[in-house]
């Protein structure tokens, strides 16, 4: 059986894709795409490789991999961020709960990954605002630095896949999102951070600190 998401995570970096939260990653219609796709016959015929090479003798190595046990890498999951009132030089809650800012109540960052979208909605016509990602680094507190910054200009909705350079993160950093006013208000908005994977070493970390972003 084929694991779509570790088989493009792994083999096909250029060709994203994502499955919502009750999708079905070994079923090929359940993917949606970020930008070009490719088909399942593609998918299914693949003969992908990893290389590397002996540090002994310095001589090329290459194995196989089979195909839908190629590993974690490369899957996306997301982290979500919204408030339902008028978003006006605000932190955004995490997950759904308006009562706890991120400021306090932080996403938390499972494994080492970059972000690879991030997506935009209000009730707004028009809105001005700018979105910040704030990162805390695991073990720092509540020492924070502004990861990212999105500008909405005019906008009710929007997406964005580009980032230049790279906006990566570590397993165990802490993320709030604000949204720093702009001259038009946003109301009822949601912010959705994508995230892929690039390493899934699994160990546990945990931490303890006093005082808000």
């Amino acid at each position: 059986m084929v694991n779509y998401l570790e088989l493009l995570g792994r083999c096909f970096p250029d060709n994203q894709a994502y499955v919502l939260g009750t999708g079905d990653p070994t079923n090929y219609d359940d993917l949606i795409w970020l930008g070009a796709s490719l088909p399942k016959a593609t998918l299914d015929s693949s003969e992908c490789y990893i290389t590397n090479f002996d540090q002994t003798t310095g001589e090329e190595i290459t194995s196989e991999v089979e195909v839908g046990n190629a590993g974690s890498g490369g899957a996306i999951f997301t982290l979500a961020f919204n408030v339902e009132a008028t978003a006006k030089n605000v932190w955004l809650s995490h997950e759904g709960d308006n009562s706890l800012s991120s400021n306090k109540v932080p996403g938390i960052i499972p494994w080492n990954c970059k972000l690879v979208a991030v997506t935009f909605s209000n009730q707004t016509s028009n809105a001005g605002t700018d979105i910040q990602i704030h990162k805390s680094l695991a073990g720092a507190g509540n020492a924070t630095s502004i990861s990212h910054t999105w500008e909405i200009r005019g906008s009710r909705l929007g997406r964005k896949t580009v980032f230049a350079p790279d906006v990566t993160f570590a397993g165990g950093d802490k993320v709030g999102v604000y949204l720093k006013d702009q001259g038009k208000d946003v109301k009822y908005v949601t912010v959705v951070l994508y995230l892929q994977i690039t390493d899934s070493v699994v160990n546990d970390f945990s931490e303890s600190y006093s005082g808000d972003f």
